[in-house]
């Protein structure tokens, strides 16, 4: 059983009323293992969680779910045909760039209008693993998940929405890995393959089921101490232009992105 204290919050927390707190109890029952906890803080609704995980066979299974109330969550919706509002003509005091920031903000209260649903809803995922022995102590991991989260959106339309600049900012929008309902991915470990003891290579692909838009990565590692390690990954993006993991952004206000299409990084990482 375990109990937390939690001295953060969107505004901060400024006054003792206002910390947060936690509680966790975990269940072992042979082989399948129950969580369940619960999060309570002032002028937020009370989330839930519970996970279970177990093995069937050579199979590991989990599941996770976590309960969270619409009404703390501001979502936004497209419409294309709003009446936009009357614009002031620029004034004489302000600059080209006030303007159109001035501009941005009343198109993006109109174009996305923002509104809060009430009820809690599932966030929930499930996945399985499968190890597979091919030498001696070497093995090779497959995992796949699924993520279903009600709290996203079918389609990228409300995406510029969800970031561009606003009078008053948005309470708790969905941002990266949230902004679909639906995701799927699938993992390829090879810890430590053959004689490459100190080398681990890992191949994942992630998607948004919703918008059709997906990332593929391999992540390389090597021990080069007892507790440092080199890390570098490349990544391709594809599926929808205008997809989470292809995002591309053209709305006035708002910084033109293009569609993502490789990245790559390295890292030096030191455990202590």
């Amino acid at each position: 059983f375990y109990a937390y204290g939690i001295a953060e919050g969107p505004q901060g927390v400024p006054t003792v009323a206002q910390l947060g707190a936690a509680a966790r109890a975990e269940f072992v029952f042979d082989v399948p293992e129950l969580g369940i906890g619960a999060f309570a803080q002032k002028g937020a609704e009370p989330k839930f969680a519970a996970d279970l995980s177990t093995g069937i066979g050579d199979f590991d299974l989990f599941l996770e779910v976590a309960l969270r109330n619409r009404k703390d969550v501001d979502r936004v919706r497209y419409a294309p045909n709003a009446r936009l509002p009357d614009l002031e003509a620029q004034q004489s005091w302000e600059t080209d760039a006030e303007y159109k920031q001035s501009r941005a903000l009343e198109l993006a209260e109109a174009w996305f209008p923002r509104f809060r649903a009430r009820g809690y809803r599932p966030q929930t995922v499930s996945g399985l693993s499968y190890s597979i022995k091919y030498h001696d102590n070497d093995v090779f991991t497959i995992s796949a998940e699924y993520f279903f989260n009600p709290l996203g959106y079918s389609n990228s339309n409300v995406y510029p929405g969800l970031i561009a600049p606003r009078p008053e900012p948005l309470r708790d929008p969905a941002t990266y890995f949230y902004l679909g309902k639906h995701y799927a991915a699938l993992v390829l470990t090879a810890p430590s393959p053959f004689s490459l003891d100190l080398h681990s290579f890992t191949l994942s692909t992630l998607g948004n089921l919703s918008d059709r838009s997906f990332v593929t990565q391999l992540s390389y590692s090597l021990a080069l101490l007892t507790h440092l390690r080199f890390e570098a990954y490349v990544a391709g993006h594809y599926g929808r232009p205008s997809g989470e993991f292809r995002l591309r952004v053209r709305f006035e206000g708002v910084q033109r992105l293009p569609a993502a299409l490789l990245d790559t990084g390295i890292a030096l990482r030191l455990s202590i």
